[in-house]
């Protein structure tokens, strides 16, 4: 059926019997939950229709989790996560009031979507999904009360609960239970805790002992009441770990505690989130509410303004003088500077920046004007429109109008400059230095101070790498040429005592508003006090082994069309389809070449997941040797641990060391070895790496061998020997591997060849793969319009279509789509669904058609037709209001499927 109006009801009702089941079901319930109609509802158990933080699939948990339902919901709403039998989950808040010998429940639609995969937990028939296990099991949100299972008194938990880390206290008795997964979560081994009370006290934070699920409290006789809190407790390690606490508690008839049934759930990483970000709100407050920075926020979507106290005292404004309106800003402005038609244009920069250097004349509250430097960022939305600027100055204790005087600018500079990381050296047109930071005069050994205005190249002593030779004289060059020197790494910087230094510099021409030429600024540091984050060298090194991948991609394109362009012509001649198999076969694996390249390109950071790292080895180094010299072998145990990792990044770690190998040998290729291991290791046998279970990769090449003495420098960032490398490729391997609490070494033997060695940890989690299944053709009836400007295309799209059962009409552009659309609209003859290409070469596109066509119809159902196939690109089509994607090239299989499950009857 089709999905859900967005038009629907905010609020259903459903009708219960006193065990919790369905006996009817308004006609907005069955909407919500994509039944076709109500009565498909009926029989079916209440907890059934949401995401529980357990599955009840005994009839004893069922019973307990209607029990917990009911006592949350008897005197205020509970927010819940509602999981339709088709679709995506939806916040829903419910409400049970007793109705006759039953119960009627109240639910109120929530505004946005929560955070639920349907691919990983979405029921598809009436039973329950299988539990999750424990260690991915989401944390509740702190908004929502969970609801959970109590189990009965017994010898066993019910079932679906072994794998959780339950625990249940007899308070009279002070016996209790705990689950091996409860122990587990503090490091402990299950015969490691003793079942009792006293063992739960010891664990426990002393200052949260208020916290305890047994904290004794008042309740009504034979009472059960849902609790959640949160305290630490101490794992084996010694350190103190958060946890929260959900459950119920059971009174006796004196209406005190008798027992306690609950569930842990670590939030440690969930706390260090929130005290960062406190400890960052604090700082920021505090600069902004009693330190000295000058600081203003226009908002142009919600026109609003913020300025920090010390804004308003730069100026002389006392709290409250300025108005929280963008306007205001424009005001304190010189009117030749800001005129009314220009607002907000003063902001505007043709390059797009998002940061920019502005110089403005603000207005003093006593009329006078101040000439302030100030920096900005400026945020804009896709389409480059300007919704809001942020902007600071450093407020200074003695500053002068534009009338009475000017401000030394060497003082602004030389307090800003003293806190950078680089050397900073700035030269006056002469070359004559002017003034030298910290960091510059430590690198150099030099003061300006000792002498009257030294010349650039004798306070930057600079020597070619090469021989030594004095290099020619950088600011000379600079301020004839105009251009800069930028990331220079053939030189060496001489100090005073003559030690030579390592340097990555760059030297830039300084300019003032009519671009005159007022000096130089030369920047330089020292490469081993560099420290870039792992995402800044993969991004950094991204675009240079694209470059050296793309003469094998050709050929191993060429060969594929090949494959596909003599299959179809030979099919033609011969008009024998059986040779059509082979042609389809290159075309998918065409496909998925492109596919990992586009996800190579993009780099995109994706979350960790469980994998066979040995497919990421295969499939990096099929893709990195295509059409090169270089001989491939893959030695690789069948039985390989699985890993935890960031796929995007750890592709990123192999083909770099395949590349470097690759390149080590030369043009004249070489053997290139894969060799994948199980390793137990002890204490200390590897460095850096405490003892357990890994997986080792090693990359091993026949070229020529590392020097001794680079060996320890290869991981350093920018350190390379090629002359078009850029240093960073093994510092992007060493950063991710340390990243997922790995090492990666190196071993080498002149001329006998190199090998790099990975080791990751092995992970105990379960394998996240997809089931596949063999393509079916799905046969379907409706009516479909197409559109596409390729002539060639549109026409095998009409007769895939015709295939399928379904009637088409073809359009080349939007501006046809739409005038079809509207024509069968009229007469209340919708199309069932509408395929549409992105690009339209001189027409509207899909993206654009789609917008007019919701405005025409919002039912339209929409299938993007897009050659991007990545799980990004999917996304962000479908939350413009596509409902599918039709991933280019495609099958008739593959259009079947979607326009099945567009329109409800996959």
């Amino acid at each position: 059926m089709p999905p859900p109006s967005t038009q629907s009801k905010t609020t259903a009702t459903i009708s219960l019997d006193a065990a919790g089941h369905i006996l009817a079901a308004s006609s907005s319930a069955a909407e919500w939950w994509a039944a076709t109609e109500p009565e498909e509802l009926r029989g079916l158990f209440l907890g059934e229709l949401f995401v529980l933080d357990v599955l009840a699939d005994t009839p004893e948990a069922r019973e307990a989790e209607w029990d917990v339902l009911r006592e949350s919901t008897r005197e205020a709403p509970l927010p819940l996560t509602a999981l339709p039998l088709e679709g995506e989950a939806f916040a829903v808040e419910l409400l049970l009031k007793p109705d006759g010998d039953g119960y009627s429940a109240n639910l109120k639609r929530g505004a946005n979507t929560v955070g639920f995969s349907p691919s990983t937990g979405r029921r598809t028939g009436n039973g329950p999904p299988a539990p999750a296990p424990a260690q991915t099991m989401p944390t509740p949100a702190p908004t929502a009360q969970p609801v959970i299972p109590t189990p009965d008194t017994g010898t066993s938990w019910p079932g679906g609960i072994e794998g959780l880390a339950f625990f249940e206290i007899d308070v009279a008795s002070g016996d209790c239970r705990f689950s091996t997964p409860w122990k587990v979560m503090l490091g402990y081994a299950d015969n490691e805790l003793e079942n009792r009370h006293e063992t739960l006290i010891k664990l426990i934070h002393p200052d949260d002992s208020d916290a305890t699920p047994d904290h004794p409290e008042e309740g009504a006789p034979w009472d059960k009441r849902p609790y959640l809190a949160e305290f630490r407790m101490r794992h084996k390690n010694g350190a103190y770990i958060w946890v929260q606490s959900v459950g119920t508690k059971h009174f006796d008839g004196s209406g005190h505690i008798s027992r306690v049934v609950g569930l842990h759930i670590d939030i440690q990483d969930r706390k260090l989130v929130e005290e960062e970000a406190l400890e960052n709100e604090d700082r920021f407050l505090t600069l902004l509410q009693r330190g000295n920075l000058a600081f203003f926020d226009l908002d142009f979507r919600h026109h609003t303004t913020y300025f920090s106290p010390a804004w308003q005292r730069l100026l002389g404004y006392d709290a409250g003088d300025l108005a929280d309106m963008p306007d205001t800003f424009r005001k304190l402005l010189k009117p030749s500077e800001a005129q009314p038609d220009e607002w907000p244009r003063i902001f505007a920069d043709p390059e797009n920046r998002p940061t920019l250097h502005r110089e403005m004349h603000l207005r003093h509250k006593d009329g006078t004007f101040y000439n302030l430097m100030v920096r900005l960022t400026r945020i804009t939305n896709r389409h480059g429109d300007l919704l809001r600027v942020l902007g600071f100055v450093i407020e200074e204790e003695a500053l002068t109008n534009m009338d009475e005087g000017t401000r030394d600018p060497r003082g602004i500079a030389a307090a800003a400059l003293d806190h950078l990381q680089e050397g900073v050296v700035l030269a006056d047109p002469d070359s004559r230095v002017f003034l030298m930071n910290p960091v510059a005069r430590r690198l150099t050994g030099r003061d300006p101070a000792e002498s009257d205005l030294p010349v650039l190249n004798e306070v930057l002593d600079l020597r070619y790498r090469h021989d030594g030779r004095p290099a020619r004289d950088l600011g000379d060059e600079v301020l004839a040429a105009g251009n800069p020197v930028v990331l220079s790494k053939d030189l060496i910087l001489a100090a005073a005592d003559g030690t030579p230094r390592e340097i990555v510099l760059s030297c830039h021409p300084l300019r003032d508003a009519a671009q005159r030429i007022l000096g130089t600024v030369t920047i330089f540091r020292d490469p081993d006090e560099m420290s870039l984050t792992p995402e800044e060298l993969v991004h950094s090194n991204r675009l240079h082994a694209l470059g050296l991948l793309a003469s094998g991609i050709a050929h191993d394109f060429n060969n594929l069309l090949t494959s596909i362009m003599g299959g179809v012509s030979l099919a033609r001649e011969t008009h024998e389809t059986d040779i059509l198999e082979n042609a389809e076969r290159a075309c998918l694996d065409a496909k998925n070449l492109a596919r990992q390249l586009l996800t190579f390109a993009r780099g995109r950071v994706t979350g960790k997941k469980v994998v066979r790292v040995e497919n990421t080895v295969r499939d990096t180094l099929r893709l990195a040797t295509a059409g090169s010299q270089v001989r491939p072998e893959i030695d690789i145990e069948s039985d390989l641990h699985l890993v935890e990792v960031e796929l995007s990044r750890i592709n990123q770690v192999f083909n770099n060391l395949i590349i470097n190998a690759m390149q080590a040998m030369g043009d004249g290729g070489g053997k290139l070895r894969a060799i994948g291991r199980n390793l137990s290791l002890g204490e200390g046998e590897v460095s850096d790496l405490p003892k357990g279970d890994y997986v080792k990769i090693t990359i091993e090449d026949s070229g020529p061998g590392i020097p001794p003495d680079y060996l320890d420098r290869i991981f350093e960032p920018f350190f390379t020997t090629k002359k078009q490398g850029t240093g960073l490729g093994l510092s992007t391997v060493f950063a991710v591997v340390r990243d997922h609490e790995g090492v990666v070494t190196v071993s080498s033997q002149m001329g006998k060849g190199t090998a790099f060695a990975v080791y990751l940890p092995k992970t105990d989690k379960p394998l996240e793969e997809e089931l596949k299944r063999a393509p079916e053709l799905k046969f379907g009836t409706g009516r479909i319009l197409f559109m596409d400007d390729d002539k060639d295309l549109t026409e095998l799209a009409a007769g895939m279509l015709k295939r399928l059962d379904y009637e088409c009409d073809l359009a080349k552009n939007g501006e046809e789509a739409l005038a079809l659309y509207r024509r069968y609209l009229k007469v209340d003859h919708p199309y069932d669904a509408v395929i549409l290409d992105l690009t339209i070469a001189g027409g509207m596109g899909g993206e654009e058609t789609l917008q007019h066509l919701l405005d025409l119809d919002p039912e339209v159902r929409a299938i993007v037709s897009s050659g991007y196939n990545s799980e990004e690109t999917a996304d962000y089509y479908l939350a413009k209001g596509f409902k599918g994607v039709l991933a280019k090239p495609y099958r008739s299989e593959d259009m079947g499927k979607v326009l099945r499950r567009v329109l409800g009857k996959a």
